[in-house]
Formats: structure tokens, C-alpha cells, sequence
């Protein structure tokens, strides 16, 4: 029997273990096994239950990652990508495309070439885009932004317009749901403005997203 506060007598302590012989039966040794500093062959059965506790911690995040995985992929997000153009530009007359140089974040089942964004697989996508125009004192006001979606064989397969007549600065977006038929269809972003009419550059000013909505299998 001990004392609170009293150190235990030696052989107060006993270790049930194969490998008891190799650790002092008294306090001492005890609070060296919790503490970690014991050697021989005792060090080894110590290091063995720290695995056993690790272990199964290691395959519950493992286990996580993959249902995270199947998660995902039952709610379709499959495909992602997201871009803006860094540096204005001024208007030929008629409508020009605005290229993406600066990808946000990272790209899945999806490329992003020459400012385009090619598709990695068939179904329902969604695609949104902004475009800030700036001001015109005289001559033609109108402006439009539209989002393209473009064949393999670079024949137009789909578009949406916002069109708007203002000489004042002003931003266009677009939300265009769309489906295509197989991979290798892509987006483009597209500005009409008047000679001289610049478009503002950077993330606060434009941009251009696609995601996928459909499973692949769609």
C-alpha cells in the first residue's frame, strides 16, 4: 500500500509483460516506461505500441481521402477551371477574343491553351465569365461579351451574349449552361467594344470559369 504523496516502496510495481524482467519494478521504472526513456528489449514492445496507436489513425485518413473521392465523383465535380486575363487591352473594331493568361487554383479534367479552356470530357458544363469595359466619349457605345464553345474542328458549337449600349464604364458577365458531346470541345471568352474602347485587365476586372455539372458517364 503507498502513501499520496509518499514514493512507492521497490516492487510496489508490477509489469505484465514478456518483457517485465528488463524494466526496475519500482516508480522509477514505470514513469521511465511512460516516459519513454527505457531501453532493450522493452524499447521495442513500447515502440510497437506507439505503431498499433498510429496505425489505424494513418488508415482512418487514407480511408477519409478516398470516401472524399467518391464523394466528389457521385456529386459530378469532375471537372474545374478557373482563369483571368492579366493586362487590358484596346478594341479592333468588331469582336476580338480575350485571352486567359493567369490560371486560378488548379485545373481538373479540363486544359487551359492559348487562353482557351479544352474540355477533358463530355456532358453538361457550366461557364461563366466578366469582362469590365472602359469609358468612350464619342462614336459607337455598344458593347457585348460573349462566351463561345467551340468544336475540336474549331466550328462554333454554342454561345451566349450580354450586350449593353453605354459609353460609361461598364462590366458585362455571362452564365451559359451547356452541353457537349465528347472531349476536346473548348471555351473562349469574346469583347466587342469601338476602336480605342479598352477592356481592364486583372482578377478584379475579368475572368473565366468553367465547371463540369453531369457525371462522366453523362
Amino acid at each position: 500500500m503507498t502513501t499520496p504523496g509518499i514514493g512507492a516502496p521497490d516492487g510496489a510495481y508490477v509489469v505484465g509483460s514478456r518483457y517485465g524482467q528488463d524494466v526496475p519494478k519500482t516508480e522509477s521504472g514505470v514513469m521511465a516506461l511512460v516516459k519513454g526513456q527505457t531501453t532493450g528489449p522493452w524499447q521495442g514492445a513500447q515502440n510497437k505500441f506507439r505503431i498499433n496507436i498510429q496505425n489505424p489513425l494513418q488508415q482512418q485518413q487514407t480511408e477519409l481521402a478516398g470516401l472524399q473521392s467518391r464523394t466528389q465523383k457521385l456529386e459530378g465535380v469532375i471537372g474545374y477551371a478557373h482563369a483571368y486575363a492579366n493586362g487590358g487591352i484596346s478594341m479592333a473594331l468588331g469582336s476580338v477574343k480575350y485571352p486567359m493568361s493567369n490560371q486560378i487554383g488548379p485545373v481538373v479534367g479540363a486544359t487551359m491553351t492559348n487562353g482557351s479552356f479544352i474540355l477533358g470530357s463530355k456532358g453538361l458544363w457550366v461557364a461563366d465569365g466578366q469582362a469590365t469595359f472602359d469609358f468612350l466619349n464619342i462614336g459607337v457605345k455598344k458593347i457585348s461579351m460573349t462566351l463561345k464553345v467551340y468544336a475540336p474542328n474549331g466550328t462554333e458549337h454554342f454561345k451566349r451574349t450580354s450586350l449593353f449600349d453605354t459609353g460609361e464604364q461598364n462590366t458585362r458577365s455571362v452564365h451559359m449552361p451547356f452541353t457537349v458531346p465528347s472531349a476536346g470541345y473548348y471555351v473562349e471568352l469574346w469583347v466587342n467594344a469601338a476602336i480605342g474602347r479598352g477592356v481592364f485587365g486583372g482578377s478584379e476586372w475579368n475572368g473565366l470559369s468553367v465547371t463540369k455539372i453531369s457525371t462522366e458517364e453523362n
